[in-house]
């Protein structure tokens, strides 16, 4: 194994906290200031530009908010430069929208106002203003320590964080009953890598196909799609009906249980789907020196054109392929290695056989065996994977002899 290592860059980390139950009704009174500062904020903005056709900028916002300290009690209470952190945020909001907005698109989305149940929460720009961070080190590293926030307390916090740095920033949020920490953090990661080369193809049937060819001798591994949706699917929903059923008439405990229960059902879910993506692209680093793949437009893979699809388009989003292929990129840059993403529309994987790299034709998706006239016969997974290794390498091998290969025409 080689280990790898890259300059200083930024990490986020994210810890369970424990707060008391004093500390968790102050959590919550300061998320709320934060969500009245951001619906306010952008109620300012609405009707400045109703009105007089003004836009207003972050430091305008930022001038008002010193004029607001200095007689609201409530907001001078808690830290200056995180109210300013959630000015930023609507800020940002609104860059989104307007760069949506000039791209042509349909719906680009405007900033809403936020509920208190829906508001993320809130952030400190800076360590020691607002918040400090103490960390707690065993024998298998950092795993712990003490978050002190300004007017709250030390709160003890749980989680990991494998490249510990310097502290920069801090942004805090709630999910259900429980609160987090997320900690931005400057480092410098190491990774592991291996000396392999391989083609890797995303899919439902097979979450990861890759596909070797060392000499002439090919060699298959995948890892099988564990559907973590799919198997919680008829709790939701039934825990959905019975929420739904609850909401129709006043508000009661029963619809806040149901609330709860359901949002820390889809929280695990969460959790081991991200679990398992850590897990597959932290071996494929570590095996690995250069990994061939595709380019994933989720979005485009998702678009919903029937009804019918709709399942698929769950089952897609249920692997999150593009998670999985942030991950393996920012993990092959620790590790220096190459992650190679070829053009799926001008290479077609799925439409060429691996052997002689002639187009074979569209497959519709029931159609799970390649065959092909020079002899190849295997899973339409494996030849996707084996093409894009040998696709990948011939393009490589190109562009070191100088070659354009922007102009290079697959062999018909």
């Amino acid at each position: 194994m080689n280990t790898k290592s890259i300059s200083k860059i930024t990490r986020a980390y994210t810890f369970k906290m424990y707060p008391s139950k004093e500390q968790k009704k102050s959590l919550r009174r300061v998320a709320d200031l934060h969500c009245n500062l951001y619906n306010a904020a952008l109620q300012e903005r609405i009707n400045a530009y109703k009105k007089q056709k003004i836009s207003i900028s972050y430091l305008n916002q930022c001038k008002s908010l010193t004029e607001i300290r200095a007689f609201d009690e409530d907001y001078k209470s808690i830290n200056a430069q995180s109210q300013q952190v959630t000015l930023k945020r609507l800020d940002l909001a609104f860059q989104s929208f307007f760069r949506r907005v000039n791209q042509g698109v349909k719906e680009p989305g405007y900033p809403r106002f936020k509920s208190k149940e829906r508001f993320s929460g809130f952030g400190y720009p800076a360590h020691k203003n607002g918040f400090e961070f103490k960390p707690k080190f065993n024998k298998k590293g950092l795993n712990r320590g003490i978050l002190k926030l300004s007017g709250i307390g030390n709160i003890r916090i749980r989680g990991s964080m494998r490249t510990p740095g310097i502290t920069a920033a801090c942004s805090i949020s709630r999910k259900g009953d429980d609160w987090y920490c997320t900690l931005f953090v400057h480092c410098e990661p190491t990774r592991e890598h291996g000396d392999d080369e391989c083609g890797l193809d995303w899919g439902l049937e097979t979450f990861v196909q890759l596909a070797y060819d060392d000499d002439g001798e090919v060699s298959f591994e995948k890892y099988e799609n564990d559907r973590f949706l799919k198997e919680e699917l008829n709790e939701l929903k039934d825990i959905q009906s019975k929420l739904s059923n609850a909401l129709k008439g006043k508000k009661s405990k029963a619809a806040d249980k149901k609330k709860k229960l359901l949002a820390k059902k889809f929280r695990k879910v969460a959790n081991r789907r991200k679990n398992k993506l850590h897990q597959v692209s932290s071996k494929l680093i570590k095996g690995h020196r250069v990994i061939y793949s595709e380019q994933l437009d989720v979005v485009q893979m998702t678009k919903k054109d029937t009804k019918k699809k709709s399942g698929l388009n769950r089952n897609i989003l249920d692997s999150s392929p593009g998670s999985l292929m942030q991950m393996v990129k920012y993990k092959a840059e620790e590790a220096g290695i190459q992650f190679i993403c070829l053009d799926t529309k001008k290479e077609k994987p799925s439409q060429h056989c691996p052997d002689c790299l002639k187009w074979t034709g569209k497959k519709e998706l029931k159609q799970r065996k390649h065959i092909c006239e020079c002899g190849c016969n295997m899973s339409r997974d494996e030849a996707s994977a084996l093409y894009m290794l040998r696709r990948g390498r011939e393009l490589s091998m190109n562009t070191a002899l100088g070659t354009n290969v922007k102009s290079q025409k697959l062999r018909n």
